[in-house]
Order: C-alpha cells, then sequence, then structure tokens
C-alpha cells in the first residue's frame, strides 16, 4: 500500500512536469509562430509548478531524500540515532499538521478572488498546498510508525533502500 501511495504521487509529478512543458512549448510555438500571446499557459504552468514541489516534497519524504546533515548523527549509537529520527518524523508531522490547517485558513479565506487571466478562483489553485500539506502529513506519520517498529536507526523508507528497490540513483 504504501508503494502505491509513492507511486501515486509520483504520477502526479510526473503529470505536473509534462503540463509545465508542453504548456511553455505551446506557449513559444504561439508567440515564435503565429504571433499569438497565450496569457493563461504561463499562469497555469507557474500552478503546475505549485502543484509539482508540494507533491514532490512528499515523495522525497517518502524516500527520505530531503537534505541532512549526518556530520554529528554519525557518532550517534544506533538507538540514539533512530530515536532522533523518530524525533525529527514526529516534528515533520506536527509542523505539516500546521502548515494544513494555515493553507485551509488560507482557502477559506481567498474563497471570492479569482486569478488574474484565467478567471478561475484563487483556492483552485491553492489546492496542492492543501494536498500535498495532508500528503506530507501521511507521509511523516509512515516514516514515524516504521522508525517506532524498527529496531534498526535506518527506516525502511531510507534512500538507500528506496532506490535500491527502484534500481536507480538515490
Amino acid at each position: 500500500m504504501r508503494q502505491r501511495f509513492i507511486r501515486a504521487l509520483e504520477l502526479i509529478g510526473v503529470l505536473a512536469l509534462l503540463s509545465i512543458e508542453t504548456l511553455l512549448v505551446v506557449q513559444v510555438v504561439a508567440r515564435l509562430v503565429f504571433s499569438i500571446s497565450l496569457s493563461w499557459a504561463e499562469e497555469l504552468a507557474r500552478y503546475s509548478h505549485i502543484w509539482l514541489v508540494f507533491v514532490g516534497a512528499a515523495v522525497a519524504t517518502c524516500w527520505d531524500a530531503h537534505i541532512q546533515v549526518d556530520f554529528f548523527t554519525a557518532f550517534l549509537p544506533k538507538g540514539a540515532l533512530r530515536q532522533l529520527r523518530l524525533g525529527v518524523a514526529v516534528l515533520g508531522a506536527v509542523f505539516s499538521s500546521l502548515f494544513f490547517s494555515s493553507a485551509v485558513l488560507l482557502i477559506s479565506q481567498l474563497w471570492a478572488t479569482q486569478t488574474a487571466s484565467t478567471g478561475m478562483p484563487f483556492p483552485v489553485f491553492f489546492m496542492p498546498v492543501v494536498i500535498g500539506g495532508a500528503f506530507l502529513i501521511v507521509a511523516f506519520l509512515w516514516s514515524a510508525m516504521i522508525l517506532s517498529r524498527s529496531r534498526e536507526a535506518v527506516a525502511e523508507s531510507s534512500v538507500a533502500n528506496s532506490s535500491a528497490e527502484r534500481g536507480g540513483l538515490p
């Protein structure tokens, strides 16, 4: 189930990246070949980028691929390292929950406003922030659950394990 969750997030990220590329190519071709400026293409590409960032943050959390400074943790015993990583996962879930609730509050306040070029309601484009926050909560809680059940310092979601399973680079 966890792998399906990660694969679904990866698919959303790939679709967001493809939409960015497609929209920008269409914008360039329309401007250079047909001398037409599509005001909505750049805005939609920007919103697709927002989707990519927030979904990508959840994927990086699932892979344990966020930037980490491990100079001091390299000297910790395995039990202390596991407890530290568990604490970081719990704190990540807490801060993601605060982020999520703030995003929901923002959307509720912006319900009547519209975007400049597309005329769509702003909450439609802030949904990736809410959904990405929810994905981050799930990813951090999943990591905390794995760490709390594991006797080893490195979680099953670590870059080393996931990249070996995936056959790719971390």
